[in-house]
């Protein structure tokens, strides 16, 4: 009887530690995976501010390119207005020089007076020129 005794005893420590240890366990594997989950969402937040951050920089950037450009499109279309116009004088001086050293009214074309104007615009033009290069 004292064999039976100490075995049921044994038996019952025994599946008592059997049953402490599966359920701790259990409990020590959930609370593992809750920590885990607690890092990967963790993680996961760093990484969406993260993101914002760079998104909001990418979007003050992207602004200020658009205001860059807006501001070279105005200057370029102020450029081609200004090469049209100097389009139409050119073609008006070089019909007027054709006509000139096509001209019975002076012997010397060097002395042409339409040809001496040309070399003063010339002139007038090329400092007009370097004045502006100057003032900018």
């Amino acid at each position: 009887m004292n064999w039976e005794i100490i075995i049921t005893l044994a038996t019952l420590v025994v599946s008592s530690g059997v049953i402490n240890i599966v359920l701790y366990r259990k409990v020590d594997k959930r609370t593992k995976t809750a920590e885990a989950f607690e890092k990967e969402v963790a993680a996961l937040s760093a990484t969406i501010d993260a993101m914002k951050r760079h998104q909001e920089y990418t979007d003050q950037r992207l602004e200020r390119m658009q205001e860059e450009l807006t501001k070279k499109d105005v200057f370029n279309s102020q450029l081609m207005k200004e090469k049209h116009i100097l389009e139409v004088k050119h073609s008006r001086n070089k019909s007027a020089m054709n006509k000139a050293y096509e001209c019975s009214f002076c012997d010397d074309k060097s002395q042409c007076p339409v040809i001496k104007q040309r070399a003063i615009n010339d002139e007038l033009y090329l400092s007009e020129l370097k004045n502006n290069e100057i003032n900018t």
